[in-house]
Formats: C-alpha cells, sequence, structure tokens
C-alpha cells in the first residue's frame, strides 16, 4: 500500500516534469494541456476527500514552483477544482474516458480564467475574444489528455469502493 502512494507521487512528479519539458515543446498560441490538473481531479474523485483536497492542494503548490504566477494560485485554484470533483464524484462514473473528459473540460477553462482574470488584475491588456478563446482551446487539450493521466494514476493508487450501498429498512 506504502509502495503504491510512493509510486503515485513520483508519477505526480514526473507528471510535473511532462509538463514544464513539453510546455515549451507544445505550447501553440499558448495552449497545452495541463497534466497536473488532471492529477489533481484524479485525487478529487478516486481518494479520501481529505487526502483529495490536500493532494490537489500540493499539486497545485508543485506546479506553481515552476510557474510565473503568483505562489499559492495554482494551488488555491486547484484545490477549488478538486472541491468542485469532490461535489460530483458521487454523481458520476469516474472511470469511463466521457465522464472524465466532461469532468476535466469546464474545471480547465474555469482554472484558466482564473490564470487570465491574475494576469488581468496584474496589469496585462487582455480581449476577451482572445482570452476565451486559449482558455477554450487549453481547457479542450487538458480534456483530451485527462482519461490517459487517470487511467495512468488508476493502476497506482487504489480506488474507493464504487459498490452500490443499499439500506434495507429493519423489520420490526
Amino acid at each position: 500500500m506504502i509502495r503504491r502512494r510512493v509510486l503515485a507521487v513520483v508519477a505526480i512528479v514526473l507528471l510535473a516534469g511532462i509538463q514544464l519539458i513539453g510546455s515549451r515543446f507544445t505550447d501553440r498560441f499558448g495552449v497545452y494541456p495541463d497534466t497536473l490538473l488532471c492529477a489533481a481531479l484524479f485525487l478529487s474523485v478516486r481518494v479520501a476527500p481529505t487526502a483529495g483536497l490536500a493532494g490537489a492542494w500540493g499539486i497545485g503548490l508543485l506546479k506553481g514552483l515552476g510557474s510565473a504566477m503568483p505562489l499559492g494560485l495554482d494551488a488555491f485554484l486547484f484545490t477549488l477544482a478538486a472541491a468542485a470533483g469532490l461535489a460530483v464524484r458521487d454523481k458520476m462514473f469516474d472511470r469511463h474516458p466521457v465522464s472524465q473528459f466532461l469532468l476535466t473540460l469546464p474545471l480547465a477553462f474555469g482554472i484558466n480564467m482564473g490564470y487570465a482574470l491574475a494576469l488581468a488584475a496584474d496589469g496585462a491588456s487582455l480581449t476577451v475574444a482572445g482570452c476565451a478563446g486559449r482558455c477554450l482551446f487549453s481547457a479542450v487539450s487538458t480534456a483530451l489528455v485527462a482519461p490517459l493521466i487517470f487511467a495512468l494514476l488508476s493502476k497506482l493508487l487504489p480506488s474507493r469502493s464504487t459498490e452500490l450501498r443499499i439500506r434495507v429498512p429493519a423489520e420490526g
């Protein structure tokens, strides 16, 4: 059990390296998939709630260390996304690629809009159409790789039980 958790941490650190190096090569018009967001969302829907939130915060902090954004912004946004993932995790089947895509798409768009708001507050001149387009394309690219990241991490971390629990009233 502990060995699998260590492997999951190593996999997340490798995803951070892949994102850091890969973003230099795949950055087309400011659009690249956010593999660390996928890992944070995976934790929010597959592990215990407190561990999912803490893991998402840690992954966001790890991403913040390698970005030019204010330290803590990524951790804050990833924790918000994990909280949204926690809110819907009992209502979705998290093992299907379509549901993983549909979970990741709006949350990735929201996080990218959060980055845009932080840049606008810092004084960057952004147009609404250009910002929304980049955020949408980045969210789609992140959502497309989400099933791959979920599949990788599901091999390393045990998941919560998906059995249906039916309560039968006691006769009496």
